[in-house]
């Protein structure tokens, strides 16, 4: 705190009026001193609750990290356990999007006004719209058009984006007289034509698979779709068909998507035997169902167990064999597993939320609210205290890591993410920005400049139109 008066005095006042500020700046030293003492106690008895609950908290000073970072702004403070003050918090959130000497521009010949305007990257191509009611070029991350090949949304062949995988992609085209569905390369080549069945034109997933269906003309019909019944399939990226299920979809069914693979296994719907089920490639690497698909719905696996819900509507876990390992007793959709625990949810309307380990005791419980533990092993819980409702963050142990206020300590930096109050997660890598899809995001709609951030703010490419 800090006094400053600019004044007119004869010389013979001036003596007193340096005794004067003396006196002032004394007295303004001692407030300061006793506002820290303040802050420090109540900083302390934020802890000393914490451990009444029987947790233990962990204080890291940032004194005791010398890792190097500017000065001011979004990595400020973004030093490993720094628990951060109200202004701290607000000189670092959000990171601002900057250009500098490396970013790339590229111009266009109108202005964008929406995301959809340009799309995320995947396997290194996103594409840009070049016109208001023209189509889409590709590009690469450092901005250059990568083809000659423009895709129309406009056109109703193919109203979806392409996104690549292993450096293919599916598409609608027209060529000479013909529509049909296509592979393509990244030179913008139609590699191959797809005859066999109809692609989604859906995101290959992990492990490159797309979902897609054979349309077969039904003896009694004539002249549109619902003359055919539709058999599912699924198909690699070189546009072979790796399963095809046995009977036709019904009317009203939506065609699954393939999802992603975890713990080697992909969920899916078997359109046979009208049950939700779990895929993996045998040893003679063929996709095949792992065993009976006779879930009412089912979740990804994760911990070595998936949430499944039978037919009363209740919801339990398995292992990769099938093995019921939790009964089916929840009757709201648990979590997936992480760091060896669930969040599952009682029937009660007083504090509902548990956690419970893999044999499905309960571990913790009590809580007005919870997330799942992340991948950093960390998780907000909202629990009942002295006065009133207490977020904390916590670790995989339930050890409290910090109690989250908005004015007192609104957020900490663990493992490279800044947790915050209201069940915030700050993520360098997923922030503010937009959501960060192969190290890049997008910045539009509203925002200026246009075009695809890196984590720290710092633009890569920029979208803008020619001066004439």
């Amino acid at each position: 705190m800090a006094l400053c008066l600019i004044v007119t005095v004869p010389a013979s006042s001036q003596k007193f009026l340096n005794k004067l500020f003396k006196s002032v700046d004394k007295v303004l030293d001692g407030v300061d001193k006793a506002l820290d003492s303040v802050d420090s106690a109540l900083g302390t008895k934020e802890e000393e609750a914490a451990q009444k609950e029987g947790t233990t908290t962990t204080t890291t000073s940032s004194a005791t990290s010398s890792t190097t970072v500017p000065a001011k702004g979004y990595w400020a403070t973004a030093v490993e356990g720094r628990k951060l003050t109200y202004d701290e918090w607000g000189d670092c959130y959000p990171p601002k999007p900057r250009v500098t000497a490396n970013t790339k521009t590229v111009y266009l010949d109108f202005d964008f006004q929406f995301y959809g305007d340009f799309t995320d990257f995947s396997d290194g191509v996103a594409w840009v719209r070049i016109a208001r009611n023209g189509g889409y070029i590709p590009i690469d991350m450092e901005g250059n058009k990568i083809s000659n090949y423009v895709h129309s949304i406009n056109s109703n062949l193919d109203p979806d984006m392409p996104y690549y995988h292993d450096g293919v992609t599916t598409v609608t085209a027209r060529v000479g007289n013909k529509v049909g569905y296509y592979l393509m390369n990244k030179k913008g080549e139609f590699i191959k034509e797809i005859t066999e069945f109809v692609p989604s034109h859906d995101k290959f997933n992990n492990m490159g698979l797309a979902a897609g269906y054979i349309m077969k003309r039904k003896s009694n019909h004539a002249g549109n779709l619902s003359a055919y019944d539709l058999y599912p399939v699924f198909y690699n990226t070189s546009g072979e068909i790796v399963y095809q299920a046995s009977k036709p979809m019904k009317d009203g069914d939506t065609l699954v998507k393939a999802g992603d693979f975890h713990d080697g296994l992909m969920v899916y719907f078997d359109y046979d035997v009208r049950g939700w089920g779990y895929m993996g490639f045998d040893a003679d690497e063929r996709l095949t169902p792992w065993f009976e698909p006779k879930y009412h719905n089912a979740r990804d696996f994760s911990d070595g167990l998936a949430a499944v819900r039978d037919a009363a509507g209740n919801w339990g876990y398995i292992d990769k064999s099938g093995v019921e390992v939790i009964p089916h007793r929840f009757s709201h959709e648990p979590s997936a597993f992480s760091c060896g625990y669930a969040l599952a949810r009682k029937r009660t309307d007083d504090s509902p939320f548990v956690y419970i380990d893999k044999t499905g005791k309960i571990v913790m419980e009590g809580l007005h609210n919870a997330t799942p533990f992340d991948t950093n092993g960390y998780a907000h819980t909202l629990k009942m205290g002295e006065g009133g409702l207490v977020e904390r963050l916590i670790n995989s142990n339930f050890k409290v890591m910090a109690v989250l206020d908005r004015q007192k300590t609104p957020a900490i930096y663990l493992s490279g993410i800044y947790y915050h109050f209201d069940f915030g997660r700050l993520d360098p890598l997923d922030n503010m920005l937009g959501t960060f899809v192969e190290g890049v995001a997008q910045v539009g709609a509203g925002q200026s400049p246009k075009g695809y951030a890196k984590p720290d703010g710092e633009m890569i490419i920029v979208f803008a139109q020619p001066e004439f």
